[in-house]
């Protein structure tokens, strides 16, 4: 059984999994395995169950590249923890093919970025790239790895994945998927038992074979997928601005009519913001039918007609005078701080989290979620404002999904260390060393 749960809040998709939860697994040692896109969201769900329950305990949150490589070992037999096609592991194989590439025309590109110096720090940059780009061919272009396998195409991408091939590496995803599809289609069912059920929450994107495998599983498990969808309408092929223009441009040079009035716009912040999911809702709807749990927001705030607007896939630039929503003097609801630098916005932050907390009645910590792009830039800056509030004013925090070498300084230092030949003992470096308790 395959169901889909579509959903404009995570609060109701998160009752709806609360009450799949209640139902009691057979065995009540086995874990329930709720597949989440990043950490953050899963460190959510447990703190939401344990706040609704008194408890949550006996559950797992993997993410879904763990989980679907765990998955496979129902069919094959000895397949290993970790892939030998990892990221990691073919950085440092690509590293050694590139310092052996012959004399042949089809390696010039690569050669020609090589040439000069530092030789092995270039030879290290190139190999990180093409295992970057080997991982992604591995999720989103299985079909074309299978192809260079077979000899298909001779340019020097194809020959480095053959060389890899060479060496002898057990079976990589693309392989596996593929052998794993044909054993579906074929109706074979796995060695060992399934998991009774898997429940996906929260995701927003999973790659084409991802969800063709988990509409194969629906026939010898249930799989419930709790998708967070801003939109009720059908929104995968609206467009904004940028993509009309250059579409526009596109039919003009090739003398065809111009398509302007044919190519949807919708609302333009889902347009612009909602590339990686509109591919993940066609994939939704070619698995089947989803179950919709959309609720209206509040339209009296302006958040709240901002996401009536996504739900309902409207713009209402063009709206008349008499339309337009009138701001009360106390919505707040959406802010926006233009501020100096990381420390100036951090600080705003506190300040405006401790007005929130005066203000808003039931208001707790564990409401908050701060998001940042890259919060390993701003951890510091955290660290300094929120962790030397004075007593009476301090607001209880943690930082997830940071870099395990900067969540463990042992780490970084053995990485420093390792670039002692190439670099300097600088005072400030080995102080800070010597505040590590293990190198210490």
């Amino acid at each position: 059984m395959l169901l889909i749960h579509n959903g404009n809040r995570l609060e109701t998709l998160l009752e709806l999994l609360a009450e799949q939860l209640a139902r009691p697994l057979s065995d009540p040692f086995t874990p329930e395995r709720i597949v989440v896109q990043h950490p953050g969201m899963g460190r959510w769900v447990a703190q939401q169950l344990a706040r609704r329950n008194g408890v949550a305990a006996n559950l797992e949150y993997p993410l879904p590249g763990r989980f679907l490589w765990w998955l496979l070992g129902h069919w094959f037999e000895d397949l290993p923890r970790d892939s030998d096609w990892s990221r990691e592991r073919l950085t440092w194989r690509l590293l050694g093919l590139l310092g052996e590439l012959g004399e042949e025309a089809v390696f010039d590109e690569p050669r020609r970025y090589l040439d000069g110096e530092p030789a092995e720090l270039k030879t290290y940059q190139l190999a990180r790239r093409i295992a970057d780009l080997f991982d992604q061919y591995l999720v989103y272009r299985p079909e074309m790895l299978l192809g260079w396998e077979a000899g298909r195409e001779a340019h020097w991408q194809a020959r480095l994945w053959r060389a890899l091939l060479e060496q002898g590496l057990g079976p990589h995803r693309a392989r596996l998927f593929a052998r794993l599809a044909e054993a579906l289609r074929a109706g074979r069912a796995p060695r060992r038992a399934l998991p009774e059920r898997i429940l996906f929450f929260g995701l927003t994107a999973l790659p084409p074979v991802d969800c063709e495998l988990l509409a194969q599983l629906g026939r010898f498990t249930e799989i419930q997928l709790f998708v967070l969808n801003p939109c009720r309408e059908y929104w995968a092929d609206i467009l904004d601005e940028g993509q009309r223009t250059r579409r526009r441009a596109r039919a003009l040079r090739a003398g065809l009519p111009d398509p302007g009035a044919l190519l949807e716009l919708g609302n333009p912040l889902l347009a612009s913001w909602g590339h990686a999911s509109q591919a993940f809702l066609d994939q939704l709807l070619d698995m089947g039918d989803p179950i919709d749990c959309f609720e209206s927001p509040d339209e009296s705030r302006l958040l709240g007609r901002l996401q009536t607007d996504l739900l309902d896939l409207r713009d209402r630039r063009d709206a008349p005078p008499d339309q337009r929503l009138r701001l009360a003097p106390d919505d707040v609801s959406v802010q926006l701080h233009l501020c100096h630098g990381v420390l100036r916005e951090v600080q705003v932050l506190h300040d405006r989290l401790l007005h929130l907390f005066e203000t808003l009645p039931g208001l707790t910590p564990r409401d908050i979620l701060v998001m940042a792009p890259d919060i390993d830039r701003y951890a510091p800056a955290i660290g300094a404002v929120f962790g030397a509030a004075v007593a009476g004013h301090a607001i209880p925090w943690s930082i997830a999904d940071r870099r395990p070498a900067l969540e463990h300084p042992l780490l970084a230092a053995l990485a420093a260390l390792f670039d002692l030949p190439d670099s300097r003992l600088g005072v400030t470096e080995v102080l800070g060393w010597l505040e590590i308790a293990a190198i210490r």
